[in-house]
């Protein structure tokens, strides 16, 4: 994966220039392209390229910098992979040597050569990050696999090993596998990706905050903390300056879109008119602290005002649209 633009931070999107409304901020038509990356989101010095594996698949990307007179051929994991297979081989060989010229180690773990019987020996480590065993393990030189645990070892490791079981994951989007110990007194229900927090930049293209969620939410928020309570402070303006109140029923047309409240799902309808004829439309559904809401915006002649529109979190329930079906729904 190329590395993000330095200029934009990998939003794309750079702040213009110029003087701009409070709403023309809140809504992000202060924003250009980014001229570093032409709104690519990446940085230009930068390349990427898909890691081919040692000895197995790898879906790796390794990053380099263009101009790199020596670009690695493999990732970190894959590259460590192959330092530690040639370390092996190296010491294989020498092992290979010493069996050939009847030699033996004198450390605890070196092997010892019996040329009359045919069998060699050597320490027993114990488990891997387990205590010392210091047991013999026998074996011959012919053998195409040699142990590096005493049966003792080999029978306490799958012991260990059967006590471990996998589940799939409650969430039905993800594939992966739980894997918990049949000792746990609280066995999780999902894997660590959707049970651990993750992060994504607010809705807004002028906030540059993150917002902090789990894939296991039912409604996951797609602005910050900061910008829902600019919204909420909007909103309430405009119910302040607002010069009349309208309550339409279900089914009358409602202005800047193509569809009535009944069609969008909604429950009621709120009509603010402002002294310059500009208009404020809401629908809701259901009642707080869970009501859904779309609302919207239409100019003095009665046109959808482009990018006004917004959802509440949960609008995915009840109110049959989303972002996407602002060209279905209204004019602009």
């Amino acid at each position: 994966m190329a590395k993000e633009c330095g200029r934009c931070k990998g939003k794309r999107k750079v702040f213009a220039k110029g003087k701009w409304s409070e709403w023309d901020k809140l809504m992000g038509f202060n924003m250009q392209t980014c001229p570093v990356c032409s709104g690519s989101g990446n940085d230009p010095n930068w390349g990427s390229k898909s890691c081919p594996g040692w000895k197995t698949f790898c879906f790796n990307s390794i990053d380099y910098r263009y101009g790199w007179t020596n670009v690695p051929d493999y990732c970190p994991s894959c590259l460590q992979r192959k330092r530690e297979d040639e370390r092996q081989e190296r010491e294989k060989a020498r092992q290979s040597g010493r069996r050939d010229s009847g030699s033996y180690s004198g450390s605890s773990g070196g092997a010892r050569s019996n040329q009359s019987s045919g069998w060699l020996e050597k320490t027993c480590n114990g488990p891997k990050g387990g205590p010392y065993c210091g047991n013999t393990i026998r074996y011959r030189q012919d053998w195409s696999k040699i142990p590096d645990l005493c049966p003792g070892c080999i029978a306490k490791v799958k012991a260990a090993k059967a006590d471990w079981k996998e589940k799939p994951c409650k969430n039905p989007l993800c594939h992966n596998q739980v894997k918990y110990n049949v000792r746990w007194d609280n066995i999780p229900d999902y894997c660590s990706t959707c049970s651990g927090w993750k992060e994504k930049a607010c809705a807004n293209a002028t906030c540059s905050n993150t917002i902090r969620y789990k894939a296991i939410w039912d409604n996951i928020p797609s602005f910050c903390t900061k910008c829902k309570e600019k919204m909420q402070s909007v909103r309430r303006r405009n119910y302040q300056e607002a010069t009349s109140k309208e309550y339409p029923s279900l089914d009358a047309s409602l202005p800047g879109t193509r569809v009535t409240a009944r069609q969008m799902g909604g429950e009621r309808v709120t009509i603010l008119t402002f002294a310059d004829r500009s208009k404020h439309i809401t629908v809701t559904a259901g009642q707080k602290p869970e009501q859904e809401r779309c609302s919207w915006d239409v100019d003095a002649s009665g046109s959808y005002v482009f990018g006004s529109a917004h959802f509440s979190d949960s609008s995915s329930k009840r109110l049959r649209g989303k972002y996407a079906d602002q060209e279905r729904w209204f004019d602009g």
